[in-house]
């Protein structure tokens, strides 16, 4: 079992995923997507349910079980929260899970410490990432994750979560994404639905989406391919290299958005010149991207990984047996 492998398994080992939802039918993909990546998941709709969450997370006990709170961002009615003495009025059911999350570790220094995820059905608008970038900027480890997003961005976002990644990533998504990063992904889209329509199958159609959601698309890629790789080089799997240097990308990140982003070849130098000036735009103003790997920093004109020590793996005391009986 390689290190990557260990240690996804270590982290959703013993660890539940709670989910207050009112649209049940919504929720059934993730639970089914967490439980094969390992997760425990329980559903509930009801407020008694909510208070029972809010009181073991405010008091756990001995157990080693980990629970990740999951909140619906969109409810229809307002209503009230209770945790320990305090109560709250949701102000703004459109906005419900955030005003919880804002509600609990505004009141509760320990719930600064676990992890929760604010979740829905429609990507997430502009109000709800300002809002989670806030809390991620208080110390608050929180993650949006869509329900329409593929089973591997989902995944990858929970267990970024757990390990601090989501820091500084629902910020940086809104910045590093510009218009002629999305007009080249419309014109790759143009010529792959030609291509299709000549009979021949295409991987990734996507003429549907819109602006924000092709956002979204590309800035989750790219930050997953970075992610992936400094994840690699904190394991020590490949050798240890910057991001960009003498302004050229490191060529397993360059291959790793061209396999994963429907980009033509002839507007791919484009693509990387605009996503590299993003990025460095990004980071001189202050921007963060880190996570358990480390973080991304400016040096000579270019852009390393400062990698952070590598997980420790629990040690195998094996000993050889004194002797050995056949069967």
């Amino acid at each position: 079992m390689n290190g990557a492998v260990a240690l996804k398994e270590m982290l959703s080992h013993n660890t539940t995923i709670s989910m207050f939802d009112n649209k049940p039918d919504t929720v059934e993909r993730l639970e089914t997507i967490w439980s094969d990546g390992g997760f425990k998941t329980n559903y509930f709709d009801d407020r008694i349910r909510l208070e029972e969450l809010i009181e073991g997370l405010l008091d756990p006990g001995d157990t080693e079980e980990k629970v990740i709170p999951a909140f619906d961002v969109k409810f229809d009615t307002s209503f009230d929260v209770h945790a320990g003495t305090k109560s709250y009025r949701i102000k703004n059911p459109q906005l419900a899970g955030v005003e919880i999350v804002e509600f609990l570790t505004r009141n509760f220094q320990s719930l600064k410490d676990i992890c929760f995820i604010l979740m829905s059905s429609a990507e997430a608008e502009e109000e709800v990432l300002g809002r989670v970038t806030s809390l991620n900027k208080q110390g608050v480890h929180v993650s949006f994750i869509s329900k329409h997003e593929s089973e591997n961005v989902i995944l990858e976002k929970t267990f970024a979560l757990i390990e601090g990644q989501s820091v500084g990533t629902d910020h940086a998504k809104q910045i590093i994404v510009s218009d002629d990063l999305i007009n080249a992904f419309y014109e790759a889209q143009k010529v792959y639905e030609q291509v299709s329509r000549s009979g021949i199958g295409v991987r990734d159609r996507a003429l549907a989406l819109d602006p924000a959601e092709v956002r979204d698309l590309i800035a989750s890629r790219a930050l997953e391919a970075i992610a992936s790789l400094g994840k690699e080089m904190q394991l020590g799997a490949i050798e240890h290299a910057p991001l960009l240097a003498d302004n050229t990308f490191n060529y397993r990140f360059a291959l790793e958005i061209l396999q994963n982003i429907p980009i033509r070849v002839d507007f791919l130098q484009q693509f990387l010149a605009s996503l590299q000036q993003k990025l460095v735009d990004f980071l001189n103003d202050g921007g963060l991207i880190q996570g358990s790997w480390g973080k991304l920093l400016q040096s000579n004109g270019g852009i390393i990984f400062e990698l952070a020590a590598p997980p420790i793996e629990p040690e195998v005391n094996w000993q050889k047996p004194d002797s050995i009986e056949s069967f």
